[in-house]
């Protein structure tokens, strides 16, 4: 079980394998929605001015701790530069698995239980619209 934990990893690591899949005694199992309903909310909910709104008061209410004021980091990364901005290899797909499941051995902790899928989709609509206006300001 070991080794296809460490086989798993590395794929997912590589980008090979969805991060929306996890661990289990039985092997691989995939956690939340299909790729499928995950595209429409990212299609709702990415450059919405509501979504972003809601998503600010969401990240402040839940995430600014860790994460600092506007997703720039604190105890825990930047959300919003790297490779979480757009185009810097974490898609905004790999970002919702990463706040549904958490990251084992991180202080980042599952918002499964707390969050609907459409109040994650609101926090990364303002982490994305953070971010783009951040590359904005670079250029």
């Amino acid at each position: 079980m070991r080794r296809v934990k460490q086989i798993t990893l590395t794929l997912l690591l590589s980008g090979i394998v969805s991060g929306a899949w996890a661990f289990s005694p039985e092997g691989l199992q995939q956690q939340g929605p299909s790729e499928e309903v995950l595209a429409e909310l990212s299609g709702q909910h990415l450059d919405n001015p509501d979504s972003i709104a809601t998503g600010r008061q969401l990240f402040g209410n839940t995430c600014l701790f860790c994460h600092g004021p506007e997703g720039k980091g604190a105890r825990a990364p930047s959300l919003v530069t790297g490779a979480w901005r757009p185009g810097g290899g974490n898609t905004p797909e790999y970002l919702y698995s990463v706040v549904i499941n958490g990251r084992p051995g991180t202080i980042m902790g599952s918002f499964r239980e707390s969050h609907t899928d459409e109040q994650i989709w609101q926090i990364i609509a303002f982490l994305r619209d953070v971010s783009t206006k951040i590359a904005g300001e670079a250029k």
